[in-house]
């Protein structure tokens, strides 16, 4: 914990460690997924966050939400679905139960 603590002061923008202990940079990881929407033809400008969000809410649709946690390296669901995964914005179709909750209504009334 000493180590990497000594490591943090002294490499301050560094993001995290990568699989072989070197040092990740934000701008690596900037530069990479740029010239990966280059190689698409994409106009697109994103950044690692919303790229990974992306990724993690497709796998999600997709696979599973523990398939996403995995691919994006996290050891519980609970980070992938609270940051990650976007939250569905439409509410399912009742519209036929509210109806005939509605029809209900008014009969008793009527």
């Amino acid at each position: 914990m000493t180590a990497l603590r000594q490591s943090q002061e002294t490499r301050p923008s560094a993001v995290s460690l990568a699989g072989k202990g070197t040092w990740k940079w934000s701008n690596n990881y900037r530069r990479t997924l740029r010239a990966a929407l280059k190689d698409i033809e994409s106009d697109c400008q994103m950044s690692p966050h919303v790229f990974r969000k992306s990724v993690a809410t497709l796998i999600n649709a997709e696979a599973t939400l523990e398939a996403a946690a995995a691919v994006l390296g996290h050891s519980i669901t609970a980070v992938t679905a609270k940051h990650y995964v976007k939250k569905a914005t439409a509410a399912p179709d009742m519209s036929e139960i509210l109806d005939r909750f509605g029809k209900n209504r008014n009969e008793k009334d009527g």
